[in-house]
């Protein structure tokens, strides 16, 4: 066999790889294309955005994937090969970009087919794969892990886009070989007149860039996440191309972004907060004064009194985790609701991120009247909305010195808004007087200051106290002193913001986690920037136990309270935690495929291990320091009270869903499941029979 036309075409695939690992921006796309496809980052649900469940979003990921390597293997003979030859041809470039195109797309697709025959053959149940997860005692039932999609719609959508990419080469290779290119044409595109050859394959670029364009505008309302993901990094790497082909050099779009960015970081508070819109103009200083404004907030000593009689209090921590513990918090939340007595003995609910978004749909449906709370509301799509402002809004706009009031912060609110109802738009003022009168619990919302890692309290109850850290000072050692504050209220930080902020803006700013949602800034001079609650305390029980452990020392809460169980719902199972309801063997099998993980990375230990150990750290600490705190919190309470006083309990979801703020129905399927697990009604059984219980 002829081996001179596999030697011409390894050579050009090398040549095409070498040539695009010279450009940062057009390697770094093809990186971030190709990993969700093939299944990375899939605690984060990131390769659902292109294995979409919906056979017609499928398709389009498959095509706008097709069009990203369209547009890198366009820009890498513009940039390389077209200066190589005085008769360049589109072919082979395209025929070498084709391969690792073809291997992403095999690859994949292999392994879906591998993932849906293992499903279809497990005991008559398609398209997932059952487990055996024992949940409580000697219950076990099945739980679903995945979510499997056809891979036929991805693959008809890239082929049918690389077939009409086809007949374009080749239109333009028939061009350039028999048609010489008029004056007009290579003064318009700004080419030399004694190297005219490549002036069709810049014409096809230019209708390219064109298409581009019409499709940003066009698809601004329209496009899946993953195709409106796959067009802004076509622009990226237009636009680069652009840039270095007429400068010669890769690190001119380097520089022209850097100076685009930083003219358009001029305006301060470019990332605003649209319930705070009016107080950008005269920002509030910071850090607030020791003595501010009076502010119009929620006793809980007169709720705990008003009852008379000494009664069960409950404080709920809903821990962080995107929509997986939105929508596990919320339906768990929402089984609690029905038992006798939790409602007027829950008077705190803390927590950060998802949990917290979850906790804000159920509150605000209790506000909102009788059979406000739909299950389904909270399960609603929300990252589409949020990568279309990505693509189509914040990316651009961070070149501009423009303020973003509707940045894609705004438009998850939005689309909780849209799926929920307008429960959540009702604001800390109107939820107030139901809090004072024990009709529902007070949300706690503690997103975290990026400048200083304090906390923004946003809640109607003070938990300042909670956040102030006395010492003995050996100057007065008689007196207790401030050391620190780890919190400040947002009613004090922003005096008169708190009763207009709505309940989706406060859930949004706990759940702002990088790069999903932004960071918003706060009219405050100096700034300062809100992210995700997650960064300090995930769990939420630091503030739950602060509160209880002042409320201990105060002369009113024994006599009205008999009792405290502090319920913590978590949006996972954490190896690190110990459940009366796990078993020794699940642990074990948790631990040996962390050790089996770590094996294929064990070369590369002496670069991976700082940044593991910090996440490692990070979620270890929060873990354990809350555990500390519940331990001494719970020996106080044994010593100052009685025995027993304070307790426990976990609901963890045990299934495999994803972290970001899109579900597949079958992942809904499986947390569904869950709820509905013997172990699950067993606790809340549990629960009921506390309530029940007389006091000691």
């Amino acid at each position: 066999m002829d081996a001179g036309p596999i030697d011409a075409l390894r050579d050009t695939l090398f040549g095409f790889v070498w040539s695009l690992a010279r450009y940062p921006v057009p390697t770094l796309a093809a990186i971030l294309v190709a990993a969700p496809v093939l299944n990375f980052g899939r605690a984060l649900g990131l390769p659902l955005l292109f294995w979409h469940e919906d056979a017609r979003a499928c398709a389009r990921a498959g095509a706008a994937v097709t069009g990203v390597f369209t547009t890198l293997a366009l820009v890498v003979h513009l940039l390389e090969f077209s200066r190589a030859a005085d008769d360049p041809a589109l072919a082979p470039t395209f025929a070498s970009a084709a391969v690792p195109w073809a291997l992403l797309l095999g690859c994949a697709s292999l392994y879906r087919l591998r993932q849906r025959r293992a499903s279809d053959t497990t005991e008559g149940v398609t398209g997932v794969t059952p487990r055996i997860l024992r949940v409580s005692g000697d219950a076990a039932e099945k739980v679903l892990r995945s979510s499997h999609v056809d891979v036929i719609p991805f693959v008809r959508g890239a082929v049918v886009m690389a077939l009409g990419v086809a007949l374009a080469v080749a239109i333009v290779d028939h061009l350039q070989a028999t048609t010489p290119p008029p004056g007009w044409l290579l003064r318009l595109l700004v080419l030399d007149k004694d190297h005219p050859a490549s002036a069709w394959s810049h014409v096809f670029a230019l209708g390219l860039a064109v298409g581009l364009g019409i499709a940003f505008l066009w698809a601004r309302r329209t496009a899946t996440p993953a195709v409106a993901i796959c067009m802004l990094l076509a622009g990226m790497v237009a636009f680069d191309g652009f840039c270095a082909f007429h400068a010669g050099h890769p690190a001119m779009t380097l520089a022209i972004g850097l100076a685009l960015l930083f003219a358009g970081g001029r305006d301060p508070y470019k990332m605003r907060i649209r319930a705070l819109r009016d107080r950008y103009a005269k920002p509030a200083p910071y850090p607030p004064p020791a003595h501010g404004a009076a502010r119009e907030l929620v006793d809980l000593r007169r709720t705990i009194e008003q009852s008379g009689n000494s009664r069960p209090l409950v404080l709920v921590c809903a821990s962080g985790g995107g929509i997986r513990a939105a929508v596990w918090a919320a339906w768990i939340l929402e089984r609690l609701d029905h038992l006798d007595g939790f409602r007027p003995a829950a008077r705190l609910v803390t927590g950060a991120s998802g949990g917290m978004v979850g906790a804000s749909f159920w509150v605000a449906s209790l506000c909102a009247g009788k059979n406000a709370f739909r299950t389904d509301g909270v399960t609603g799509d929300g990252l589409t909305a949020v990568a279309r402002r990505l693509a189509f809004g914040d990316v651009p706009l961070a070149f501009l010195p423009l303020a973003n009031e509707d940045n894609r912060g705004q438009a998850l609110e939005d689309a909780w808004r849209v799926h929920g109802g307008p429960a959540l738009d009702m604001t800390f003022a109107e939820l107030r007087g139901g809090e004072q009168d024990g009709r529902w619990p007070s949300l706690v919302f503690s997103p975290i200051l990026v400048e200083d890692g304090r906390r923004l309290l946003i809640s109607n109850v003070d938990l300042s106290a909670a956040a102030q850290n006395l010492v003995h000072w050996i100057e007065q050692p008689r007196a207790l002193d401030l050391a620190s504050t780890s919190a400040y209220h947002l009613a004090d930080v922003v005096p008169g913001g708190l009763d207009r902020l709505p309940v989706r803006t406060a859930a949004r700013l706990s759940a702002s986690f990088p790069y999903v949602s932004p960071a918003a800034v706060l009219p405050t001079r100096p700034r300062r920037r809100v992210v995700d609650a997650g960064y300090y305390d995930s769990y939420g029980l630091s503030l739950a136990c602060g509160w209880l452990r002042e409320s201990l020392r105060e002369p009113w809460f024994a006599p009205h309270v008999s009792r405290v169980l502090l319920i913590q719902i978590r949006d996972n199972v954490s190896a690190l935690s110990v459940n009366p309801d796990r078993e020794a063997q699940d642990r074990a099998r948790i631990g040996a495929a962390d050790t089996r993980a770590r094996r294929v990375l064990r070369g590369l230990e002496g670069f991976t291990t700082p940044p593991e150990g910090l996440l490692a750290a990070r979620e270890s600490v929060m873990l354990f320091r809350n555990d500390a705190d519940l331990e001494a919190l719970t020996r106080l309470c044994d010593e100052r009270v009685c025995e027993g006083f304070l307790t426990t309990t976990v609901f963890e979801l045990k299934a495999d869903a994803s972290l970001s703020w899109y579900l597949a129905r079958q992942e809904i399927e499986t947390i569904r499941t869950q709820l509905e697990s013997p172990g699950i009604a067993n606790k809340l059984r549990q629960v009921e029979h506390w309530l029940a219980a007389p006091p000691p």
